[in-house]
């Protein structure tokens, strides 16, 4: 059987032809990047080219520096408790997010010194008796605190997770006072703390203390002839508060007070000069005023 022959003029179909067309194409690049570079043509050079990629890589390295450092000082404001295990706990919950060598960086950087080691040891580390205890126990700490109304201390709760239908529960046995407390800080639970009340009258020595001049008789006859004055105080959320006022014995009428949120000898001062200026304003006359 006779062999095909190609036809004249026409370019042979083998496989290095798309290689040479890139090559061609590589060769033009090379080209036109050389009549930039010497000035021959418009456009950006070499070395622009070189240091906008470079620009580029920097700024987004210092977005990342920033997206972690303001993911770093949420996490340690809402995390307490000891600086490594903050760190630790920290690169293990955005290395997917910023990769393990960046955060740690950053965070050596701000003044946290961590290891990449450190968080490629946590993943192979086997948890040991203590620590799983200390799992089942503070699981059901929290369990027993949620239970008793988010009130029991280290003390209340010590002792009913001591009880014997709790030992048989979490079989764990027996529970020290402080292995409590210590769960309890790890699991950011504390009990209700009544606040006492604060103490508004501090007596001066008795040869200091001003007569007494109505001797007990809080009467009177007419209006600004006898006025007496108190300090209360009331919890709101923001804290105490404290109330000084000055009432009118003959109206029984409020003429001077002053708020705040602190407890200082200006507080009662503040009030009477309030009632003081109130009724002067008034065109009433305080000559004969006796202050108790």
């Amino acid at each position: 059987m006779p062999s095909a022959t190609r036809p004249p003029n026409t370019a042979p179909t083998s496989a290095s032809q798309p290689s040479s067309t890139s090559t061609l194409q590589t060769l033009r690049a090379w080209v036109r990047q050389a009549q930039i570079d010497n000035g021959d043509r418009p456009g950006n050079t070499t070395s622009d080219a070189e240091r906008l990629a470079q620009l580029e890589k920097e700024n987004k390295e210092l977005r990342r520096a920033n997206e972690i450092l303001k993911s770093a000082s949420a996490f340690f404001a809402a995390e307490p408790g000891r600086p490594s295990r903050q760190s630790s706990t920290f690169v293990s919950s955005h290395k997917d997010c910023f990769g393990v060598e960046p955060i740690c960086r950053q965070l050596a950087q701000a003044g946290i010194k961590i290891a990449p080691s450190t968080d490629y040891a946590r993943l192979n580390h086997t948890p040991s008796t203590r620590e799983k205890r200390d799992r089942v126990l503070i699981n059901y700490l929290i369990w027993l605190f949620e239970k008793n109304f988010y009130v029991y201390g280290a003390r209340k709760l010590h002792a009913v997770i001591n009880q014997h239908e709790h030992l048989d529960t979490h079989g764990q046995g027996s529970v020290a006072r402080c292995t409590v407390e210590r769960l309890m800080r790890i699991a950011r639970i504390k009990g209700l703390v009544r606040r006492k009340n604060p103490n508004t009258t501090y007596s001066a020595p008795k040869d200091s203390c001003p007569l007494d001049l109505v001797d007990r008789k809080f009467t009177a006859t007419r209006p600004n002839q006898l006025w007496v004055a108190d300090i209360t105080y009331v919890r709101t959320h923001a804290g105490w508060m404290y109330t000084a006022f000055v009432t009118d014995v003959y109206s029984r009428k409020i003429v001077g007070w002053k708020i705040s949120d602190t407890l200082y000898a200006e507080l009662a001062v503040d009030a009477l000069t309030m009632a003081i200026a109130a009724r002067r304003r008034a065109g009433q006359s305080v000559a004969e005023l006796v202050h108790h």
